[in-house]
């Protein structure tokens, strides 16, 4: 059995959408009988009387008409103005960004004269004879020497350090038999004598001969390489430096920037360079760490904007 159908659903919403409309009338018509002129707040009836009537003359679809094309005319002339706003930013961006960027890259150069402050002296001798036991009392004997010699000159014995000790039997290389017995035995022995007396230090490697006179054999190597000396308080002068530099190196932008009847401007690209220490004096063949007096060096690159 089939039942009676039902009647359509509500749509959600409708129901209070047409109460608040009722409401608002309601409103409306309240205050409209409130006020003593019409003129400010009409009643809805004489509003939709009025309407009437100019629909009825045809005056309202006029006005209706020339309201909605002043609102086109004005969106469509605010369009025009602002493409052609945007027009000229864009275009001229782009003539801007076209236009080369005059930049002007300059060096400056920091230099200070410093003295090394810490030296090393390594010193190595040699001893040999026919047994292990001989040729270690030689050996032995110069160390002794060695050390009375650095202490006749102030250096104490935390300055001085023994590296290391070898010991060589050439009668068990590919000649034992060709060798002589007297020499079987080398041993080589390596002092390294650290101190900040730097001046000391220079004085007692140029006196290395008073060793020699007592019998002290020195490896050929070590004799000749005699002291080095380094200075370790860069540090202490990287701030300064780089000051300097980068001044020398904006001057010297500016003596450019003048020249050419333009302005230095921001820093477009910086690199602060590598600090050296040099000798003071470069001497041919002669290796730098042998100087006492040295040079700090440090080099700025800097890339300006000219304006």
């Amino acid at each position: 059995m089939t039942g009676a159908p039902k009647p359509p659903a509500l749509r959600p919403g409708l129901v209070p959408g047409v109460l608040s409309i009722l409401a608002m009338l309601l409103v409306w018509t309240l205050a409209s009988q409130l006020t003593d002129r019409p003129q400010t707040l009409p009643a809805p009836w004489d509003v939709a009387a009025r309407i009437m009537r100019l629909a009825a003359t045809g005056e309202l679809w006029f006005n209706a008409g020339m309201t909605m094309f002043r609102v086109i005319a004005s969106f469509a002339l605010a369009m025009a103005a602002g493409m052609a706003l945007a027009g000229w930013f864009v275009g001229t961006a782009l003539v801007e960004s076209r236009q080369p960027l005059r930049v002007v890259t300059v060096k400056g150069l920091s230099e200070r004269a410093v003295e090394a402050n810490l030296g090393f002296w390594p010193i190595r001798f040699v001893a040999t004879g026919p047994t292990l036991q001989a040729a270690r009392a030689s050996l032995e004997a110069s160390e002794d020497s060695v050390r009375e010699f650095l202490s006749e000159r102030g250096f104490a014995e935390t300055e001085i350090q023994v590296q290391n000790v070898l010991v060589e039997d050439r009668a068990a290389g590919y000649n034992a038999n060709a060798m002589n017995d007297e020499y079987r035995f080398v041993l080589t022995e390596d002092l390294l004598v650290t101190t900040d007396r730097v001046q000391d230090l220079a004085e007692a490697s140029r006196s290395v001969a008073d060793l020699l006179r007592q019998g002290v054999v020195f490896s050929s190597d070590a004799y000749s390489a005699g002291a080095s000396f380094v200075f370790t308080g860069i540090n202490d002068l990287k701030g300064e430096m780089l000051t300097e530099a980068t001044q020398r190196a904006k001057e010297t932008a500016e003596q450019f920037a003048a020249e050419s009847g333009a302005q230095v401007g921001d820093i477009q690209t910086a690199n602060q360079g590598v600090f050296e220490i040099l000798p003071a004096v470069e001497i041919p063949n002669d290796r730098p760490e042998k100087q006492i007096d040295k040079k700090v060096r440090v080099v700025t690159t800097i890339t300006y904007v000219l304006e």
